[in-house]
Order: C-alpha cells, then sequence, then structure tokens
C-alpha cells in the first residue's frame, strides 16, 4: 500500500505527525523531488529546509510545516462569542435564530488587527522559522543555472478548528505584511493543504496558495504544477486518475456526509 493509503486506513488518533511526514516524503519522491537532509549535507549552524525538487526549468526549495495542536474550546466562534460579551462587536446581524454574521465592519481597525496577530500564533512561529531554513538552504545549496523558487506548505493534519480558508486568511495577512517591509525574501510562495481534514462545504483536499507575486510567472506556474502533482499522488494512491475538465461535470454530486459529522476521514480496510 502506499503511505498515503496507509494513513487513510489508520486510526484517526494514531495519525501522528511523523506519519504525515513519511506521506509527504512519498509524495515529493513521486514528484522527483528528495529530502534535503539526507541528499545534502548540512553545514554547523545551518538550519535546512525539508524538501527540494528540480524541474526542467526551476529549482524548488519547500519546507513542510504542520499544524497539529487541537484544543477543543479554541473556535473562532468562541473567539468571536467573548467579544460579544465584551461589547466588541459593533455590527453583526443575525444570520440565523441562533448566529450571527460577523463581517468587516463588525470590529474596530485594532480588533481585526488583533485578532489576525493573536488567533494562531504558530502559525506566525512556522512563518518566521520556515523563513530562516529557507534561506539558509539556498545558501548551502549548489547553484545551478535554473532559478532557485522557495516555498512554504501548511499542513493541517490535527488542528480541528482552523479550516482551509481560515488558514489562508492568517497566513495572507502575516506574509504579506512581511514582504510589502520587504522581509521574508526567502519565501516566494506558501500553501494552505489538508488530505484528510473534512470540513462543511469544502473538499477534504481543498487548497489555498499565496504568491509574492501574481505577475511572476515562474512562481504561479511552480505553484500550479506543484498542486497537479499533489492531487495526482493522491488519486495514484488509492488507484484513481485525475483528469482535467473545464467545467465540473454535473453527473454526481459531491461526497455527502452526515451533518453529525466533522474532522478526520477514514477509509475502511475492506
Amino acid at each position: 500500500m502506499t503511505k498515503i493509503a496507509d494513513l487513510f486506513a489508520m486510526n484517526t488518533s494514531l495519525r501522528t505527525p511523523d506519519v504525515y511526514e513519511a506521506m509527504y516524503d512519498e509524495y515529493i519522491e513521486s514528484a522527483g523531488g528528495c529530502r534535503v537532509d539526507t541528499t545534502f549535507t548540512v553545514p554547523a549552524g545551518k538550519k535546512n529546509a525539508d524538501y527540494r525538487i528540480e524541474s526542467d526549468f526551476h529549482d524548488v526549495l519547500l519546507e513542510l510545516k504542520q499544524l497539529t495542536k487541537y484544543v477543543r474550546s479554541d473556535t473562532v466562534s468562541s473567539y468571536f462569542s467573548r467579544l460579544l460579551a465584551t461589547a466588541q462587536i459593533i455590527d453583526a446581524p443575525s444570520a440565523s435564530a441562533s448566529s450571527l454574521r460577523i463581517g468587516p465592519e463588525s470590529l474596530s481597525h485594532e480588533e481585526w488587527n488583533r485578532f489576525y496577530q493573536k488567533y494562531r500564533p504558530s502559525v506566525e512561529t512556522s512563518l518566521r522559522k520556515a523563513a530562516v531554513q529557507l534561506r539558509d538552504t539556498d545558501e548551502f545549496l549548489p547553484r545551478t543555472s535554473k532559478r532557485r523558487l522557495k516555498g512554504l506548505v501548511f499542513l493541517n493534519s490535527g488542528d480541528f478548528n482552523l479550516p482551509t480558508d481560515l488558514l489562508f486568511r492568517l497566513v495572507e495577512n502575516k506574509v504579506k505584511r512581511e514582504w510589502k517591509e520587504n522581509h521574508f525574501n526567502s519565501i516566494d510562495f506558501v500553501a494552505c493543504v489538508t488530505v484528510d481534514m473534512y470540513c462543511a462545504g469544502t473538499h477534504p483536499l481543498h487548497s489555498r496558495h499565496i504568491a509574492r507575486s501574481l505577475s511572476d510567472r515562474s512562481v504561479v506556474d511552480t505553484i500550479r504544477q506543484l498542486h497537479e502533482k499533489w492531487l495526482s499522488y493522491v488519486a495514484s494512491g488509492f488507484g484513481c486518475a485525475v483528469e482535467k475538465v473545464e467545467i465540473a461535470p454535473a453527473l454526481e454530486g459531491p461526497r455527502e456526509f452526515p451533518l453529525s459529522f466533522a474532522g478526520k476521514i477514514q477509509f475502511n480496510s475492506k
């Protein structure tokens, strides 16, 4: 069995970070890449990124960061409920009998900044660590004639309270601020992905990507190629094929889960 098939067949409580990393190692190998620490000598005092993938046109360095911490009570709803209890919510129309719709006007500029800075501080920590690892690896790896691009992959392997779209917003806010100040020059793009986390309204493989510059076709094309290889890897891991279509076929709707279900997906081994 492939690493990803093994992961999906495994009891969800046994899916540890090293299991996900082994799965991602297999994906990188399938994409023609390798682990940096097993292929090159890392100089003393230097931090290394996880992976390197050479294509016909680019030399890509990747750092994988997993989101593993899960605090049942630390939800977005609880965060805004605390603000509501202290009268910090300015404008929040009712979305239903039991919920409010939080929009741009619901909080002051200062409170929105506080949310992006304080909610999931581990995201910013991971960004800063990855920037150093990618920078150091870029310095000690031998140069080629190809352009070297550097990216960070956030894999949500255990934070049930952080949907991919919210992770994307948190990362986008932090990384774009740094880019604007000419920091994080060692990060060209960031990918926010998941593989076995189901959230109502989104596909388990739903991903979001952030490029330092959308006008930089090399970066944009690299993101697309890596994502296509990721989808092909997942599909081949289960004996399936990926078919590109301009418009998603309407013959079969998305997989429906019980309304009570949320969290990790597990396949029966039978």
